[in-house]
């Protein structure tokens, strides 16, 4: 009786940390791993002190009335429990543990019971440490093990104390059409036989999650033994491939102002959440190619990648139409995380690179660069009430081996901060930048700047620099104007107000020029635009960027400066999970 009144404590201390109203018969979901507190801070929880308040009630008085009802002899009950007004005192010389313990060691336990050992103690006093060690096992995170109190006679002075440490029951995992299932119990602590942690289990799903596109939810119930826990988990595992087309206006005038082209990506290729992805853009005289595939290497989320890309210009255009190259790049990298939460990440980086390029007058080749390069680097995310916090920092060493042909050092850095403002207005600020002390930088190395990405209203990598940066605000804003409904009855209607944001934004950056071309810093050297822009999102895989950027100054670089440069960029992405759901739901 004593262990189902504990064990219905302990599933009522799990269900105030995982859940809210959840009868007891009900799977204890876990959904949200944040809802667990840190260790230390048990003690502190309000729901623990009154489940542990309970317990020492229920186990003080019901447990004594229980075992006196279930003795034959009176006055052996009697010596069990006494009443309140006549306390019967026991010197306590010893207590003993016959079960092991696989959580404490005895010298632990010992610890805990120092309170009544060589003292002249009530039942009453005996109870309470044995509550104690409950509280203990609570604390470290195993809530389904306690400590009883056995039906016993004191008066030798031993004091007995079984342990129950509850164990994992049955795992079972579901919904993971596109990801093998030891991949998954690979990543879990959790094992059939072993001991229950709580937020041990949700520790690993927070890793999971943050380090997999698909998602984990575990809910937990009393297994077929009564000191057991069983775990069903469930997996969101959507369709792993992914087709996305671009087209956009990045490119450079003399290559070809337009380029289109079309990514395909595989989020488990062989099952192991291996991603594959693959693609390519076309312009008038440019071709690029690009694949990257990575496969996790152990359960710590650790994954080992190699990347390739390609780039031909057939020509340079205008008074370059003569010269024509290309460029190939090659990538083996391993990140792993380092903290992984609910609410931050930090993620290492480490590669090792080589890139080749080659120019050509009339197809002669006139030059070739060679860079051989090691790469250390860490990235984080920092989730806030109001909005997320982005940002990367790498370190990069040219060295002459493996053909490279240059030494250098260099530094990549990047911040970004997406804030919600409230009433539908989001910021979005940018700083990033790049720092080399070699004077001869090879350009394929240098900082570029202009364009879409950076400053807007100029051309696309209008500006190189052996260092650089850029600075960009933007607030993307709801348009009252535009209905809240538009459509037909056989079309559907839409809200164009949630579909269509409006922007604003001023960016800015500089670089310094490599010594390559003995050129001093200028005015020339620093771009600064303000414009306007649309965000479009039609549906959920269809949106647009629509910016129109205005340049404050003339550039000396810029071939043409319009008053106003105009960047749009259209990417369409078919979701293929819906569509098989909806030819299987047909069938």
């Amino acid at each position: 009786m004593q262990k189902k009144i504990f064990m219905a404590l302990i599933f009522l201390y799990m269900i105030a940390i995982s859940a809210n109203n959840i009868s007891l018969s009900e799977d204890i979901p876990l959904k949200n791993p944040n809802a667990v507190p840190e260790l230390k801070k048990y003690e502190q929880s309000a729901e623990v002190k009154e489940v542990i308040e309970l317990s020492k009630e229920n186990l003080s008085e019901e447990k004594q009335l229980d075992t006196m009802k279930s003795l034959t002899n009176v006055e052996e009950a009697k010596n069990y429990v006494q009443e309140p007004d006549d306390v019967e005192k026991f010197l306590i010389k010893q207590v003993e543990f016959p079960t092991k313990s696989e959580v404490f060691t005895e010298t632990q336990l010992q610890q805990l019971v120092v309170p009544i050992i060589d003292e002249e103690v009530s039942l009453k006093e005996i109870q309470s440490v044995v509550n104690d060690i409950s509280k203990f096992y609570i604390i470290n995170d195993y809530i389904t093990s306690y400590a009883y109190l056995p039906p016993q006679d004191f008066s030798s002075g031993i004091v007995k104390i079984e342990l129950s440490e509850g164990k994992v029951g049955d795992i079972s995992i579901s919904g993971n059409k596109y990801t093998k299932t030891k991949y998954i119990e690979d990543r879990l602590h959790a094992e059939s036989g072993k001991i229950f942690k709580l937020r041990a289990l949700e520790e690993d799903l927070i890793k999971f999650n943050n380090t997999n596109s698909v998602k984990l939810d575990a809910r937990i119930s009393q297994g077929k033994d009564l000191n057991s826990t069983d775990i069903k988990i469930s997996a969101d595992d959507p369709f792993p491939f992914h087709l996305t087309g671009v087209f956009d206006n990045a490119g450079r005038d003399g290559s070809g102002l337009l380029r289109g082209g079309a990514v395909l990506s595989a989020d488990s290729l062989f099952g192991v959440r291996d991603k594959m992805t693959i693609g390519s853009f076309l312009g008038r005289h440019s071709q690029v190619a690009f694949g990257d595939y990575h496969i996790p290497i152990n359960k710590y989320g650790t994954n080992a990648g190699f990347l390739f890309s390609y780039n031909n210009l057939s020509t340079l255009g205008g008074m370059y139409d003569r010269y024509s190259g290309n460029a190939f790049s090659y990538s083996g990298y391993i990140t792993h995380p380092i903290i992984s939460k609910s609410d931050f990440t930090l993620d290492s980086f480490s590669s090792a690179n080589f890139k080749y390029s080659t120019t050509f007058f009339d197809k002669n080749e006139i030059d070739d660069t060679n860079v051989f390069s090691l790469t250390q680097g860490i990235s984080l995310r920092k989730d806030t009430p109001k909005g997320i916090w982005y940002s990367g920092h790498y370190a990069s060493v040219g060295m002459y081996m493996l053909s490279g042909q240059h030494n250098f050092f260099k530094y990549e850095g990047n911040i970004t901060r997406l804030h919600d403002f409230g009433h539908g207005i989001i910021g979005q600020f940018r700083l990033g930048g790049q720092y080399s002390p070699n004077r001869n930088l090879p350009w394929i190395e240098q900082y570029q700047l202009g364009g879409m990405s950076t400053v807007r209203g100029f051309s696309e990598s209008l500006l190189l620099g052996k260092s650089g940066y850029m600075a960009s605000a933007e607030l993307l804003l709801p348009l009252p104007f535009l209905p809240e409904k538009a459509g037909n009855k056989k079309l559907g209607y839409v809200n164009l107000r949630k579909i269509i944001k409006g922007a604003v934004f001023a960016d800015h950056g500089g670089v310094f020029p490599s010594g390559l071309y003995d050129e001093g810093l200028s005015k020339h050297h620093f771009l600064t635009s303000v414009g306007l822009g649309l965000r479009i999102a039609l549906k959920e895989n269809l949106s647009a960027r629509l910016y129109w950027g205005f340049g404050l100054g003339n550039n000396r670089y810029e071939s043409s400066q319009p008053t106003g440069r105009f960047h749009f960029e259209l990417s369409s992405s078919p979701d293929f999970s819906k569509l098989l759901k909806r030819h299987n739901d047909k069938l």
